[in-house]
């Protein structure tokens, strides 16, 4: 199933109404499934979920400090493993690129030798 289908069949399978899904389907048709698009999707569906809950009476998780407090132990976590990435992968690059230098003195070196043997004969 294409992004296309994926997303008639998500918007199919919700409790909205027709009147808020025809304007979501006509821009599908227009503009495709662009990531600008997917992404508004995903707001206003959030959104619609988010209306319901407080209709219901559920507490937004987003005013739970224990939830902002995982959140910012999680983005941290995650920073530090980006970080952390990022020096190996500068580590990486220089061995890489001294394993580079030594090959290429070891080729000259090897043409050389065979140069100069060749010379000799």
């Amino acid at each position: 199933m294409d992004t296309k289908a994926q997303v008639i069949s998500i918007l199919g399978g919700t409790s909205l109404t027709e009147e808020q899904k025809s304007p979501w389907l006509k821009r599908l048709e227009q503009e495709g499934a662009t990531r600008k698009f997917l992404d508004e999707l995903v707001e206003f569906l959030q959104e619609k979920i988010d209306e319901s809950f407080d209709a219901e009476g559920v507490p937004s998780v987003d005013d739970d400090p224990e939830v902002k407090q995982a959140y910012k132990e999680m983005v941290q976590k995650l920073d530090a493993i980006d970080k952390e990435v990022a020096e190996e992968t500068v580590k990486a690059t220089k061995q890489i690129d001294q394993m580079q230098k030594q090959a290429v003195k070891d080729l000259d070196k090897a043409q050389a030798d065979a140069l100069s043997a060749s010379i000799k004969s």
